[in-house]
């Protein structure tokens, strides 16, 4: 690890990483993010929500915009671990300048960068740094004057960052009550059986009845020990006319 002083702070910096270089999920202080485009830092300039210089726009988002006057009530939020739904300024439109680069700015070369943090203030005091999500690309927006768009991260906000960035968990992970599923504590064999995703925030999983085929059961037919898939009947409890269940695979359910 190395020290560097960061404003007023000092910061443990991992060896290897050049200074200037983006980092994903790394934080950032508005006044460290121009450099990393070889810019110079201008409060005129960097002290908005989006900075578009050339090859480059900079989303820079609080979510929590309690401080706020009316006009700057904009609506930003994660949809989930790899979206984000980011509202521009209100005299923005569509067929704007800045909302041409915004639709295509894949097609011009552009490449948008978004920065994120929760509140515009650390609890100690000072400025609250950005988290770098990455460089984004454009999937879908709606409304004009302001426009909402919809923006995919490259890679999936890591669980550690979820809670103080509001953005809610990936689906998958997310318990089902429906009507028709169980839902349980994942276990190893699951993941080895496809019946989940090989995730490390892999808590709980959704199992439809009807769609139970890969779940393996030992029954006793006669003096031996044979394996069969699973079916609905197993997990409602009714039991099998030709054997007994005596083991499930991934676990009690």
């Amino acid at each position: 690890m190395a020290l560097e002083k960061r404003g007023a702070d000092w910061h443990l910096r991992p060896l290897g990483q050049r200074a200037g270089e983006l980092q994903l999920w790394r934080a950032y202080s508005r006044e460290e993010i121009p450099p990393l485009f070889g810019l110079e830092f201008s409060t005129a300039i960097w002290n908005v929500g989006f900075v578009k210089r050339p090859g480059h726009i900079c989303l820079l988002v609080t979510l929590d915009k309690g401080g706020h006057g009316e006009d700057f009530q904009y609506k930003d939020h994660f949809t989930s671990p790899t979206e984000f739904e980011w509202q521009s300024q209100n005299r923005t439109g569509q067929a704007s300048a800045d909302g041409q680069d915004i639709q295509n700015h894949a097609a011009r070369g552009i490449a948008v960068h978004l920065f994120v943090r929760s509140q515009k203030k650390r609890a100690a005091g000072g400025a609250a740094p950005f988290a770098y999500c990455g460089d984004v690309e454009f999937v879908a927006w709606r409304g004009d004057k302001p426009i909402t768009v919809q923006w995919k991260l490259p890679e999936a906000v890591p669980a550690r960052l979820r809670g103080d960035l509001a953005c809610p968990p990936p689906a998958w992970a997310q318990p089902s009550w429906r009507e028709g599923s169980r839902s349980r504590p994942v276990g190893d064999s699951d993941i080895i059986n496809g019946l989940a995703p090989a995730h490390p925030d892999a808590t709980r999983i959704d199992l439809p009845l009807q769609s139970i085929v890969a779940v393996a059961f030992a029954e006793r037919r006669g003096d031996d020990l044979q394996s069969r898939p699973g079916r609905p009947a197993d997990l409602r409890g009714e039991g099998d006319s030709e054997g007994s269940p005596v083991a499930l695979r991934t676990g009690a359910v």
